[in-house]
């Protein structure tokens, strides 16, 4: 029996979650909200840090008031507050109100499986990243006997979607964590082949690579990138072409100053034709 909220785990409890919580994100008061499953992101977007600390506690303030009104608690100590600035120092620390308690900004923040740092490097997104597919690499070394045959569907089904759960955001990342990554994948060429490269062989990666038609990751996450961004700009993603800049139209003409109204006209000037020609 349960006298509040709804059965975890149960058939129709994220449909009825849903449906109770979907009028949060209509709040008219509130910017900016968005809403996945039971993840509630409020953000805003300024220059100034005092702006931005009012802007936030006032967007809180209406959330805990639905909050209040619909008797639901907020959980502060799994509430994390993140400040996207590559020219944030951990010495500026701010603190946002929400009800009785302060949070105050932390260095990295997950969300949806993600981790975010404030410089939006996604080193440490990376690191566990790499932390979890070496768990399955290591699961793989200890079976490869058993699963020969099919070792290489095996990494590509389990193993490299963990190197690759968020293409669009690797695709910025740095040569050292491209690197650390691209590491990963050498380890299972090598389980694979079951060559020892601390012995001499005439065999290197790259043939092993062509061989298992396992391509280099940093070339995978290029592919989908392009990808992504062709349907975006071609509206076939609705979602990232309503968040794309409008795309001028070639007319066909040249960039000229001459083309464009805006700039005056262009004119020659004279010269002195004795002393120059």
């Amino acid at each position: 029996m349960v006298n509040r909220g709804i059965p975890q785990g149960g058939v129709l409890s994220p449909l009825l979650f849903n449906i109770f919580i979907d009028d949060l994100a209509s709040h008219s008061q509130i910017n900016n909200i968005y809403l996945y499953a039971d993840d509630c992101l409020i953000f805003y977007l300024s220059s100034d840090y005092n702006d931005l600390k009012l802007n936030l506690e006032r967007d809180i303030s209406y959330a805990l008031e639905w909050y209040n009104s619909n008797d639901l608690i907020v959980n502060t100590k799994k509430t994390k507050f993140l400040i996207l600035d590559p020219g944030f120092k951990a010495r500026d620390s701010m603190q946002i109100k929400i009800g009785q308690d302060l949070i105050v900004n932390s260095s990295t923040l997950k969300y949806l499986g993600c981790t975010l740092d404030e410089h939006l490097k996604f080193s440490q997104h990376v690191k566990l990243m790499c932390a979890k597919a070496s768990k399955g690499i290591n699961l793989m070394k200890y079976i490869i006997k058993y699963i020969k045959p099919l070792s290489t569907l095996f990494y590509s089904s389990f193993i490299r979607p963990i190197l690759e759960c968020t293409p669009a955001l690797l695709y910025s990342i740095s040569k050292t964590d491209s690197d650390n990554i691209e590491k990963l994948q050498n380890r299972v060429l090598k389980i694979i082949s079951g060559i020892k490269f601390n012995k001499r062989e005439n065999v290197h990666l790259s043939d092993i690579r062509t061989d298992l038609q396992l391509p280099l990751l940093s070339s995978r996450r290029e592919m989908f990138f392009f990808i992504k961004a062709f349907n975006g700009i071609n509206g076939f993603d609705t979602i990232l072409k309503s968040q794309l800049p409008d795309i001028r139209v070639n007319t066909g003409k040249p960039s000229l100053r001459s083309n464009d109204p805006s700039f005056p006209k262009f004119e020659i000037p004279r010269t002195n034709k004795f002393l120059y020609g």
